[in-house]
């Protein structure tokens, strides 16, 4: 089975991406990426450009120009999640995690996030919270 490599915080990225994004390129490739992810599906942790940053404007060959923010941000979602660099988990393994998050934790590790103020994510966790219950 093939491996998605995902930054850590991608995998909040993942629950609550709504079709929007940085170009039609990024936007189209991560639309597959989540349509073509089922529970199986094993995601390969990397601290560096994945799978979802493959066409992004942002990118600069294996880092981001924006580089400094999203380093923080991929500590604070490994910290949360329980992932190193090279881990393999399934998406099913990754929502758990994810759902294991309350609102505040989410709000926490995202601070910085462009995205935060949309709501997105934070809809998409409480979504797959009742989703559990």
């Amino acid at each position: 089975m093939a491996k998605n490599l995902y930054r850590p915080h991608h995998f909040f990225c993942t629950l609550g991406f709504q079709g929007k994004g940085y170009s039609k390129d990024f936007i189209k490739n991560f639309s597959t990426i989540k349509q073509d992810l089922t529970d199986d599906s094993i995601l390969k942790v990397t601290l560096e450009t994945d799978d979802i940053c493959a066409p992004c404007p942002h990118r600069r060959g294996s880092l981001c120009d924006k580089q400094s923010k999203i380093e923080i941000l991929d500590q604070a979602h490994a910290k949360a999640l329980g992932l190193s660099e090279g881990d393999e988990i399934t998406w099913k393994e990754a929502q758990s995690r994810l759902a294991s998050l309350s609102l505040v934790d989410h709000h926490h590790i995202c601070q910085g996030c462009n995205w935060l103020d949309h709501g997105l994510c934070a809809k998409a966790l409480q979504d797959l919270k009742n989703s559990l219950l």
